[in-house]
């Protein structure tokens, strides 16, 4: 690869989890560094996942193999949200920056027991997004404390702390959802 670009080119690339943890088996990109995703962690067509985006439980299982990647990782944090929607138990959409049901739609939904999923009790579109009566929602987003938590648990675990951190998703819609302030704190365990 390096022949076709030049020396002069730095090349990176995104490493999984699952590649930090099987190094061996997966093999190593041949890249001058990598960036690793700290998110997308559980199954997000299961509904019955806590939250597919982090969760603890599932970073534990990789991040003692981080600090010996062979290549140089830089971390993408997760700040993007998504609505999962479910129909007869199957995933069939997710919906990205969108933080649940608009205020006109609230009266057509209903939290369940669990209060951590909605259920349609009448169809409704919003946004080009149709909403059939049945259909379950699951709303996946980080808190501050938890992104910080997710901070901590991959500083505590890489070769090196000062590295780059890259927020994936990094826009506007995402800046009103986090301050400056939150965002200081969660790059905290890096310095």
């Amino acid at each position: 690869m390096k022949k076709l670009i030049g020396k002069s080119i730095s090349l990176s690339c995104t490493i999984r989890l699952h590649q930090a943890k099987y190094a061996t088996i997966t093999g190593v990109p041949p890249v001058d560094e990598g960036v690793l995703m700290f998110y997308n962690m559980g199954n997000v067509k299961s509904e019955d996942s806590e939250n597919s985006i982090y969760n603890k439980k599932d970073a534990d299982k990789y991040v003692r193999f981080i600090g010996n990647y062979p290549l140089q990782l830089s971390v993408a944090l997760p700040l993007f949200s998504w609505m999962a929607q479910y129909r007869n138990g199957k995933l069939i959409n997710l919906i990205s920056k969108t933080n649940g049901i608009d205020s006109v739609n609230k009266s057509k939904i209903s939290e369940t027991e669990s209060g951590k999923r909605y259920k349609i009790i009448s169809p409704f579109l919003q946004n080009g997004n149709y909403f059939m009566e049945g259909d379950e929602l699951k709303i996946e987003k980080l808190s501050e404390a938890a992104l910080t938590e997710a901070a901590q648990l991959i500083a505590d675990n890489m070769k090196e702390k000062q590295c780059k951190i890259i927020f994936y998703d990094l826009d506007e819609y995402n800046l009103n959802t986090y301050s400056y302030e939150s965002l200081e704190k969660i790059l905290a365990p890096f310095n």
